[in-house]
């Protein structure tokens, strides 16, 4: 099992020099990459590839050491770049082949080349955590880390990514870990089993009848926002205030984002302890939040309320949500099952007839036998009646009438 671990760094003064002068030098070799392999192709009709592009830097290294990496600076960490690129034009030929927008490859500025690479596979080297618990970086330094958590001792460290971002007068750097990790053991089990409905009024709610709302970190922030896009837009283009204004902005939707994902972080994990089954929608986010004026646009679709749609959608964070409860879901040991959404909000979960008249806002009153609930309470119930249907037809023995039984177990 992997998993990454990911820590706040605090460089001293010669430290981040180092690392903005690795950061240059990387930027810079992503460019003239980027610059070769275009003009190898335009000129030529030759496609370079990594192995190419790597070889020609070995050599570099040996006849121009002048043009070779900072002083100091992991070899691993160089090739790294070109790794980046090559995935970078995989990418590009993958989304061609499928007929999407093929975004070419770009130039990258210096101020957005932001990410650094070591590892402690083979014998690459470069980094190690000293008995002082600094983390020591090829070409850095011992860099001083905020250990919120411990990496478990039996973890085997892989690639280790160190991150800048500008949001205030100094850059503030993180650190993210990736260990192989045993897997564990399974947590006990519980016997309980939930539905859960994905909303925008609120975040989930369960058939158990708990009903939860989300952060709402968007409509939170909203105000500072346009204040802070507003003093952006107000600024002179290069001037020292506008490059403070923006790391004002972008310290506030790093907040905004923040507070997003510590709620699903914490609903993930309260749900992954109190269920063995979790039912979820099979909901296809990245395409729900597309533009309106988009292929999936209705026709006649009000726009505004599609766009509308699409913000509560994002700042619910519904697909974070998922993310997160499918990976501590594995690894506690516990079952999350995904059904199709079609018709759950419309059925019945007490007897099973499918009507849109019966929903009437956020209550459901079932014309066929009268059932009264809260609308999402009684679509977290047929999802989890699915499911159970869904479990019972995979796994042997249960018999022919799963589906049936299932969502009368439900009520």
């Amino acid at each position: 099992m992997h998993r990454t671990y990911r820590y706040r760094l605090y460089p001293t003064r010669r430290q981040r020099e180092a690392l903005e002068s690795q950061l240059r030098f990387a930027c810079s070799l992503y460019n003239a990459a980027l610059e070769q392999r275009r003009d190898a192709y335009r000129r030529l009709g030759k496609s370079l590839g990594y192995g190419d592009q790597s070889a020609e830097l070995t050599e570099l290294r040996r006849s121009a050491p002048e043009l070779c990496p900072p002083e100091g600076m992991n070899y691993w960490s160089a090739q790294e770049v070109l790794r980046r690129l090559d995935r970078a034009f995989g990418a590009f030929f993958h989304r061609l082949r499928r007929g999407e927008k093929p975004g070419y490859p770009r130039f990258r500025s210096h101020r957005r080349f932001n990410t650094l690479a070591w590892t402690q596979k083979g014998n690459a080297g470069g980094v190690e955590v000293t008995e002082q618990g600094r983390l020591r970086l090829q070409g850095i330094g011992c860099v001083k880390v905020k250990w919120h958590r411990p990496i478990p001792a039996e973890a085997t460290l892989g690639e280790v990514r160190v991150t800048r971002k500008e949001t205030g007068a100094r850059a503030r750097y993180h650190v993210s870990v990736t260990a192989k990790l045993p897997i564990p053991e399974p947590r006990p089990g519980t016997g309980a089993a939930v539905g859960i409905d994905m909303g925008v009024r609120r975040l989930v709610s369960l058939s158990t009848g708990e009903l939860v709302c989300g952060p709402r970190a968007g409509r939170a922030n909203a105000k500072r926002l346009r204040r802070g896009s507003r003093k952006l837009a107000r600024r002179k283009r290069g001037s020292a205030r506008r490059a403070k204004a923006a790391a004002q902005l972008a310290r506030h939707r790093e907040r905004e984002a923040n507070r997003r994902r510590d709620a699903a972080h914490k609903l993930s994990r309260t749900l992954v302890e109190r269920f063995d089954l979790i039912a979820v929608e099979r909901l296809r986010v990245a395409n729900m939040v597309r533009s309106a004026s988009g292929t999936l646009a209705a026709p006649g679709a009000n726009v505004a309320q599609k766009r509308a749609l699409n913000r509560e959608i994002a700042d619910q964070g519904w697909g974070q949500l998922l993310s997160y409860l499918a990976y501590k879901a594995e690894e506690a040991g516990r079952r999350v099952v995904a059904v199709e959404p079609a018709d759950t909000s419309r059925t019945c979960c007490g007897c099973g007839a499918v009507d849109a008249r019966s929903r009437a806002g956020p209550r459901f009153r079932c014309l066929a036998c009268g059932h009264a609930e809260d609308a999402d309470v009684n679509a977290a119930k047929v999802i989890l009646a699915r499911a159970r249907a869904r479990e019972g037809i995979e796994r042997p023995g249960r018999g022919r009438q799963a589906a049936t039984a299932a969502l009368a177990a439900v009520v």
